[in-house]
């Protein structure tokens, strides 16, 4: 972090949590058919740059989080010696965002803004942005109220394989 108006918040905390578990499991049913199954899930969070950490810890961190939940599986299909048809599907959900736990915390009348914002507000209240002229914002993005953006991917494909002398001959979608 770098000084701002002579103030060096060098015991500021940088908090990084990851936990991830990944697993896969095959499985040979006959020479003709084989199959795996995977799956992982990851989550990660990250508290950094909490400048005042020193008078109202958690006021100016990022609480970004990030999940990622996702799944595959594959069927082999040994048609013949000479004939292979591989099927697969995978999904993949994947979610990221931001707690604002302190600032939500907060309504606007707490620091001096009128009764009728906090009205106005109802249950989405929170620390309102706060500009001063050589440090950083509160808080530090344009959003102060907690965010989440989720994206679910699926794929599915089938290749065929035929080999036929010299030559192999390969389709798929």
């Amino acid at each position: 972090l770098e000084p701002l108006v002579n103030y060096l918040a060098v015991d500021t905390k940088w908090n990084f949590n990851y936990y991830a578990v990944t697993n896969r499991v095959d499985y040979q049913h006959s020479n003709q058919h084989r199959f795996f199954v995977r799956w992982s899930w990851a989550d990660f969070t990250e508290d950094r740059r909490d400048w005042l950490y020193e008078t109202a810890p958690g006021l100016a961190n990022t609480d970004l989080i990030r999940h990622n939940v996702g799944g595959a599986v594959d069927w082999v299909y040994a048609m013949s010696p000479s004939s292979l048809l591989d099927v697969a599907f995978a999904v993949n959900d994947y979610r990221s965002g931001r707690k604002y736990l302190v600032p939500k915390s907060f309504k606007a009348s707490d620091v001096g803004l009128p009764a009728y914002v906090d009205a106005k507000a109802a249950d989405q209240t929170s620390l309102p942005r706060m500009n001063f002229a050589g440090y950083d914002s509160l808080p530090h993005n344009e959003f102060s109220y907690p965010t989440q953006t989720r994206t679910r991917t699926m794929s599915a494909r089938a290749d065929f394989s035929h080999v036929r002398g010299s030559h192999t001959l390969r389709a798929g979608f």
